[in-house]
């Protein structure tokens, strides 16, 4: 007679796992907890070879291997099924387990995985993982150790594919959450909070390494002339449309916005140079001074298009031109906020709409 672990044995066995996913915040944990679906799932299943597929990133009708084990499993990770291959894609466009102890009789079965692997399929147990009432993956187990798969196996993968994705869905949400919480409503670049955590991030980084640090402090001039003429609506929607292009522009240069309050950005460039960070900055005021800001009118007013009608004060400063007299972490960080912004209000004396790097006697 087979002994079989009932649903709440199950629980009980793949609860460490399902409790560390929520948490999972790092690509290092999330690569751990990857690891440990499969030893789980084997140790369930007893099987010679198995594989993670998951999404592919870029085409979600596709799969990509995440992990695997078994012969020839290191040559796996990374490997894409287009859309439909296989009885694993099959499987995850449809939603449907399958079970196969003959699986080149499958008419779905692609072999060019075993000609990598060099390793001969016999048997195939494949669940679909699903997320928010979608197809993320498939968990494949193959060749059942001491002989066939049977219902009961596949009985068994399906409750634990329904635990594990469940768990997947927590640590999806929770990320959202996170990642909600440290952007700015409006427009969708960082927060305060986020940029003063990630700004004491790489101070500290800076003091290990002698890594340089770039801070770009910006506020916008004649904001207050748009709103008075155009109403809070379309003053909100043109920091929105800034904000937008902002972002654009500090992703090419890998650095990272904020939205510091009111009309304030800030963008935070790490291993900067002062060419690059001087760059970005002209690059910032320049295409803000000649945006169009497409903007919807109040009630039935019709669509506004400002051009020229806000331009930016900018302030650059950077870690390895300032001296220290303390070197705490919030004490440098706090500087460096202090010196850039008083270069940006420096611009605004000289006639705004320009670049300014900070000078000792303005602090």
């Amino acid at each position: 007679m087979t002994a079989c672990l009932d649903a709440e044995q199950i629980r009980a066995v793949i609860q460490p796992m399902t409790c560390r996913l929520p948490g999972a915040e790092t690509e290092s944990s999330i690569r751990d907890v990857v690891t440990e679906i499969l030893t789980c799932a084997q140790s369930f299943v007893p099987s010679e070879a198995g594989s993670l597929m998951m999404s592919h990133p870029e085409d979600p009708d596709a799969l990509m291997f995440v992990a695997s084990f078994g012969t020839g499993s290191e040559k796996l990770p990374g490997t894409t099924l287009p859309k439909g291959t296989g009885i694993a894609g099959q499987v995850y466009l449809s939603g449907k387990p399958v079970l196969t102890n003959s699986p080149s009789h499958d008419t779905n079965f692609y072999r060019e995985i075993d000609r990598l692997t060099e390793h001969e399929t016999h048997s195939l147990l494949c669940v679909p993982l699903q997320a928010f009432g979608h197809s993320v993956g498939v968990l494949s187990l193959l060749n059942r150790e001491g002989g066939d798969f049977h219902q009961r196996d596949l009985d068994l993968l399906k409750v634990f594919s329904q635990h594990l994705t469940q768990s997947i869905q927590l640590m999806l949400e929770a990320k959202r959450q996170r990642e909600e919480a440290l952007k700015d409503h409006l427009t969708g670049l960082f927060n305060d909070r986020y940029f003063y955590q990630y700004l004491s991030e790489l101070v500290s980084a800076s003091f290990e390494d002698s890594r340089d640090v770039g801070l770009i402090f910006l506020d916008l001039d004649h904001f207050k002339s748009v709103v008075d003429t155009h109403g809070h609506l379309v003053g909100s929607q043109a920091l929105r449309e800034i904000g937008l292009l902002i972002g654009e522009i500090a992703n090419e240069y890998e650095a990272i916005p904020a939205r510091y309050g009111g009309d304030e950005y800030v963008v935070v460039v790490d291993q900067s140079t002062p060419k690059l960070l001087e760059s970005l900055a002209e690059r910032i005021r320049s295409e803000i001074e000649v945006a169009e800001l497409c903007c919807e009118g109040e009630g039935n007013q019709e669509k506004i298009v400002l051009k020229g009608a806000v331009t930016a004060s900018v302030g650059i400063a950077c870690l390895s031109l300032l001296e220290f007299e303390e070197k705490a972490v919030e004490a440098v960080r706090q500087r460096l906020i202090r010196v850039a912004d008083s270069a940006m209000y420096l611009a605004k004396a000289r006639g705004k709409n320009r670049v300014q790097w900070y000078c000792d006697d303005t602090l």
